[in-house]
């Protein structure tokens, strides 16, 4: 949504309405449990474990996103070994601190009115990294 932000409120440029923050609906969290029901603490290692990295993508690979990112990989392409590897080897990464996301792919979509629009697409594991870190804020 483009427009003002002011400090409760967004002033929409597309029309002449106020959108009150206060009254919107929050997403529920959902934090992996353990035994006693518990949460625990949220910290990097529990982000980013390969189990919940393994977790979130098959989330991710059913609830859609086909198009690949700029390494030419979809969802459909990994079998369950290449994903283990992959989810222990980015785990790895984050945990030492030097994960870095890929560059995302640029597609120009044409607009009705004659522009085109920027779409940006991450790869499979950039999503699913990110999908992650949201699921445990």
């Amino acid at each position: 949504m483009s427009g003002y932000r002011g400090r409760d409120y967004v002033f929409s440029l597309h029309g002449s309405r106020w959108w009150d923050y206060r009254h919107r609906r929050r997403a529920k969290h959902r934090h992996p449990s353990n035994s006693s029901g518990d949460p625990g603490p949220l910290t990097v290692e529990s982000i980013a474990a390969p189990e919940n990295l393994i977790r979130v993508y098959r989330q991710r690979r059913t609830s859609g996103g086909k198009a690949p990112g700029i390494d030419g990989i979809t969802f459909a392409d990994l079998g369950p070994a290449e994903v283990a590897a992959a989810a222990r080897a980015y785990s790895r990464a984050i945990r030492e601190g030097c994960y870095r996301p890929q560059p995302a792919r640029l597609k120009r979509v044409p607009k009705k009115s004659g522009g085109f629009r920027p779409l940006r697409m991450p790869t499979t594991w950039d999503r699913t990294i990110a999908a992650a870190a949201v699921s445990y804020t």
